[in-house]
């Protein structure tokens, strides 16, 4: 980043002539050769200043405004150099100019004169026409939930910028260290985008984009030698809290876990009053307790075969900055962003940055009773088939966001029967061989789509025997292909239908294969 000197806004230019040289206020101004006029002061006094731009440090553009304020001047003439000049020119209270090519730190002098008298004035600015350069370090390309997103912003000319990021379509918070931008995140399961956008003094517009996957955690490598299974305690105990985070202003924090061979673990802030025992997790909401300061959290576990031993992690708690925004970065996703559902109950998948509470709705106004900001919630569609909306909105002590919505389409009705199926034989080329040829009518489904069929077949000769699953195809269409075909061979088939909801129809009519070749 080059060194920024601000030459704007130069106060007006008076003029006081001395042996041929006027000097006003450390700059030097020229008075004709030889000249002796007496200083020039009150009324008749030669003055000049103006501002590039309305005096801003920096422009994308090498076309700018002067604006100038002249006083009893002829006419003046401007430069980029102070070496060409325009022709002398009456003077003007703004006029256009263009700025020397290249970015950089632009100087423009402007010299008016008056008789003998000669008056200049200089302003400055800088010219940054190229944008930032973004660079998002991480999340990596494969990563656990929660994650870092940070990135750093780099330009020749300009220092500050203003910076703004999107995880898919929702806006999210940033903190910001000079150059670099970060924030800790959450995300569901799956493909997303992390977008960061930023701006720079001259108004150059960056961009930079990311495709990243949230996975499923880690399971980490059993120790050597492996414990027997279910012969010894819980082992390898493992807790992080906030994925390793230094720092929090919230006491409530996420806590990652690992436990070999456990069945139930508890947890405490002190290491002396632990909660109850409860089923083995990998994650787990944990709420601090006490004053801002270092805070511990102590976690172990039990099996059949004894206690583990305890451990612990810790994170500084620190006082939270006054809230002066509403919560932010609003985020819902219904079933982990599934396009159907064959039942009403779901699952929620959320997001938002500075909540305190929030609430929920089928409607968008008819809402649930404020309750605690969480990650993950149960919720139950309105009934009908149909497309169903859930609206979500969180508020804090500073005030209430605007609501953020998903959509689902809810398909509790099976696709229609397939009532037609008929089986033709087809010999193949060798004595043994044959083919069955099944056809049926498109199945019906109104809501969500038939996916594909199940088609099935079924020895005739071993009643006692179940079906077998031979084929998912989409379309209606199946050929089966048999093998040892003997005298007596006897087939049944039947095809069921299942929607894009995974909902399957009934068994159809029963297709038969009997003969010989």
């Amino acid at each position: 980043m080059k060194e920024k000197t601000d030459f704007a806004g130069l106060p007006a230019v008076k003029v006081v002539a001395v042996a041929g040289l006027v000097i006003v206020a450390g700059l030097l101004l020229f008075s004709a050769p030889a000249s002796t006029t007496t200083p020039q002061q009150g009324a008749g006094a030669l003055n000049v200043s103006f501002l590039i731009d309305g005096g801003a440090g920096f422009t994308n553009s090498r076309e700018v405004e002067l604006s100038i304020v002249v006083e009893n001047a002829e006419e003046c003439r401007y430069s980029n150099d102070f070496t060409t000049w325009t022709d002398y020119e009456a003077p003007v209270e703004t006029r256009a100019w263009t700025l020397e090519a290249g970015d950089g730190r632009k100087v423009v002098s402007i010299q008016c004169r008056k008789g003998d008298l000669l008056a200049r004035s200089l302003a400055a600015i800088t010219l940054d026409s190229t944008p930032p350069e973004i660079t998002i370090g991480s999340p990596s390309p494969e990563t656990e939930s929660p994650f870092a997103f940070s990135f750093v912003v780099e330009d020749e000319w300009s220092g500050e910028f203003s910076c703004s990021a999107k995880l898919d379509d929702a806006v999210v918070p940033l903190k910001s260290n000079e150059t670099l931008f970060y924030v800790q995140l959450a995300a569901s399961l799956g493909e997303h985008v992390l977008s960061a956008e930023c701006v720079d003094e001259a108004g150059n517009k960056g961009t930079a984009e990311k495709e990243f996957e949230v996975v499923e955690s880690f399971v980490r490598p059993t120790p050597s030698p492996s414990p027997a299974v279910r012969q010894v305690p819980p082992y390898g105990l493992e807790i992080l809290i906030n994925g390793g985070d230094y720092s929090t202003e919230s006491k409530n924090v996420l806590l990652g876990l690992h436990a070999g061979g456990a069945d139930a673990c508890s947890y405490s802030n002190d290491g002396s009053q632990f909660s109850a025992w409860e089923p083995y997790v990998e994650l787990k909401q944990w709420t601090l307790i006490g004053d801002p300061g270092t805070k511990y959290v102590y976690y172990r576990c039990r099996n059949g075969h004894g206690y583990s031993e305890v451990v612990n992690d810790y994170i500084e708690l620190v006082a939270p900055q006054q809230i002066n925004t509403p919560p932010a970065g609003l985020s819902i996703s219904i079933n982990s962003g599934a396009q159907y559902s064959n039942e009403t109950n779901v699952k929620l998948s959320l997001t938002a940055y500075n909540a305190l509470e929030c609430r929920y709705s089928n409607d968008g106004s008819s809402y649930s009773f404020w309750e605690a900001y969480v990650t993950k919630r149960d919720w139950t569609l309105s009934g009908g088939d149909g497309k169903k909306y859930v609206y979500y909105q969180c508020r804090n002590s500073y005030s209430t966001s605007q609501p953020v919505f998903d959509n689902i389409i809810l398909d509790t009705e099976p696709p229609s029967d397939v009532f037609d199926l008929t089986a033709e034989l087809m010999w193949g080329a060798a004595p043994d061989e044959a083919f069955v040829i099944l056809e049926w009518s498109d199945s019906i489904d109104e809501t969500s789509g038939v996916k594909n069929y199940l088609v099935y077949r079924h020895d005739g000769n071993q009643p006692g025997e179940p079906p077998e699953l031979i084929g998912t195809p989409t379309t209606s269409y199946f050929q089966d292909k048999l093998k040892g075909w003997e005298t007596g061979n006897f087939w049944q088939y039947t095809v069921i239908p299942v929607d894009n909801a995974g909902n399957a129809g009934n068994p159809g009519n029963m297709a038969e294969i009997n003969g010989q070749p």
